[in-house]
């Protein structure tokens, strides 16, 4: 977008939701309405246009397409802009040429209806690419602004283009807006004169340009109206590394048993609803014993909590695909009534199913998370109400966030083998300041014992954390400190190295020890917190009620996490020395 004075403020409405469009004669007399109010712009993306999204590739037939002439023309009539988005993201494979072309030739069809002003819109589309994107692309951010920018040259200087990322709104950029690597590439690579669209926490969209200016899109509610679909024919054929093609199938009985099932009775639930609402109950009160990694034989409650949480996956699945299904189905009419309540139910499960992963250890889907704070009608009603309720409230702004894409953790119980890497990790916190190096007058801490081997962590009391460049955080438990501070079982004279002598008082009400360091280069904090619950839930399991754990005053960073985690505070130590700060949990 050229950065010179003419260009001009938009300000106008999207018509980007899901379910029942507008028909073209509520277009019409939006755009009257939106000239009467000094608006400019209008943005056609209805999700019910099958060949705006999940038909992309299909042409307008000479029906569609008068129709469309005649909107464009309505808007230019009453000064009103018309900008015609697609959206590509559900099944297009960057990679081919052929994919990228089928998108040119639509475009251009659009364009010989007299439109001047174009989106791309990558919004609400899974991240992971195919093995064919993976090997020609660096990052999903890569392949999309690569599409965008040929797009954008194919064009003959349009009036308007505008790139709806992925991470569209705050909620969505891990580990936040500032240091997202998806959006740094979107804005480093992104060819001047595309546009940027962003979601604010209300229901205004801005337009952001890259050359500082700001344009704002409002987005109204919908009104009750019907328009059939527009048919489809599909013909493209994708390769066997590239994406399948998004298909809709067909509605089944079991759906139909299954929706029945969900939305039963004014005040009763159906048998289904309430075994997931039963399920998920058993899994948050047992989630102590999911575990981590490979699990022992013997260990049954690990093993039935993996079961059981592997049907509640199986059941949200099901609601998920029956969702899917009955978005497609031929009567567009019963589907326009049903919709509002399905995606409800829908959002209902898909975060109860999110959390369950999160006690598993398994990454969570991008899912908006409540206010820290909810109030009372943010609740929703029905089914989908009692799973939102039995979700933790508070906290879970970061129980929903995920980290990037190209970041994956593994937490793993600690071997002999790996005391070297755990020494590395606290001499490198050490080196970089991150922890006071020790002083003659400052005495050793149990911590530091541990991590170097002088002490060894109690039996299954000791996990890792692994990114793709190998150990990056440790957890290391003790169940019975006062036992382990007697002990010295290196060959240093006990000369060099003296302990903290804790008061009896602390060691009684406290007698488990944590010790936990994280490399700087993890970002996400939900990985580490799953590493510090899983050695606490080991401690638990040893019939340990209460655990405490010691820092140095310039353990900042590690002080700072364990005040986040809201369990831990800080504990009152008398003859404690100056330098050093002691926090504990109950169990």
């Amino acid at each position: 977008m050229a950065n010179d004075s003419s260009r001009r403020f938009l300000s106008g409405v999207v018509e980007g939701f899901y379910g029942r469009p507008w028909t073209m004669e509520q277009r019409k007399e939006l755009f009257r309405r939106e000239q009467k109010w000094g608006l400019n712009t209008y943005l056609y993306a209805p999700k019910d246009d099958y060949k705006h999204r999940m038909y992309w590739r299909d042409l307008y037939s000479p029906a569609e397409a008068e129709q469309l002439v005649t909107l464009i023309s309505t808007a230019k009539k009453h000064n009103i802009e018309f900008i015609y988005a697609i959206s590509p993201g559900l099944d297009i494979t960057f990679s081919n040429p052929k994919e990228v072309a089928t998108l040119k030739r639509k475009l251009d069809q659009v364009s010989e209806f007299g439109c001047r002003s174009f989106a791309l819109l990558f919004d609400d589309i899974e991240t992971e690419m195919c093995p064919a994107d993976k090997e020609a692309f660096s990052s999903f951010a890569h392949a999309q602004v690569a599409v965008t920018n040929e797009v954008f040259q194919h064009l003959p200087e349009p009036d308007t283009f505008l790139f709806c990322p992925t991470d569209y709104c705050a909620a969505f950029c891990m580990p936040s807006v500032n240091k997202s690597s998806y959006l740094h590439t979107v804005g480093e690579t992104l060819l001047p004169g595309i546009d940027v669209l962003w979601t604010a926490f209300s229901v205004v969209l801005h337009v952001v340009s890259r050359q500082k200016y700001n344009f704002i899109i409002e987005q109204p509610k919908k009104e009750s109206s019907e328009e059939e679909p527009m048919q489809t024919d599909p013909g493209y054929i994708p390769g066997p590394r590239e994406n399948p093609l998004y298909t809709a199938e067909p509605l089944t009985l079991d759906d139909l048993m299954l929706l029945s099932q969900l939305f039963y009775l004014p005040y009763e639930h159906g048998p289904t609803a309430i075994t997931m609402l039963q399920e998920l109950n058993w899994l948050k009160s047992n989630s102590d014993a999911a575990g981590f990694g490979p699990l022992a034989p013997d260990n049954s409650k690990a093993v039935e909590w993996r079961t059981r949480a592997d049907q509640f996956d199986q059941m949200c699945e099901a609601v998920v695909q029956m969702f899917n299904r009955l978005s497609n189905v031929p009567n567009r009419s019963i589907l326009y009534d049903l919709y509002n309540y399905i995606c409800d139910i829908k959002s209902g499960v898909s975060m109860a199913r999110a959390y369950v992963k999160s006690l598993g250890g398994l990454s969570t889907p991008s899912v908006q998370p409540m206010n820290d704070d909810p109030e009372p009608w943010g609740f929703r009603g029905g089914l989908s109400g009692e799973f939102q309720r039995m979700l933790p409230s508070l906290g879970n702004r970061d129980l929903f966030r995920q980290p990037s894409a190209s970041r994956v953790y593994t937490i793993r119980p600690y071997t002999p083998d790996d005391q070297s890497a755990v020494q590395r990790i606290q001499n490198e916190m050490q080196s970089e300041g991150t922890v006071l190096a020790p002083a003659a007058h400052i005495p050793d801490l149990l911590g530091h014992r541990l991590a170097s081997g002088q002490i060894s962590s109690s039996p299954k009391c000791a996990f890792l954390l692994e990114d793709e460049l190998g150990i990056c955080a440790y957890a290391l438990g003790l169940t019975e400190a006062k036992l382990a501070m007697t002990s010295n079982k290196v060959s240093t004279p006990r000369s060099l190295w003296c302990k903290p002598v804790y008061p009896e008082v602390l060691l009684r009400d406290y007698p488990a020890f944590i010790t936990v360091q994280i490399l700087p280069r993890v970002p996400d904090p939900i990985a580490a917190k799953r590493l510090v619950g899983n050695l606490l839930s080991a401690l638990r399991a040893n019939g340990c009620r209460s655990a405490f754990c010691e820092f140095r005053q310039g353990e900042r960073r590690t002080l700072d996490f364990f005040t986040k985690l809201g369990s831990f505070r800080v504990l009152d130590v008398e003859r404690l020395p100056k330098h050093l700060l002691v926090m504990g949990t109950s169990l």
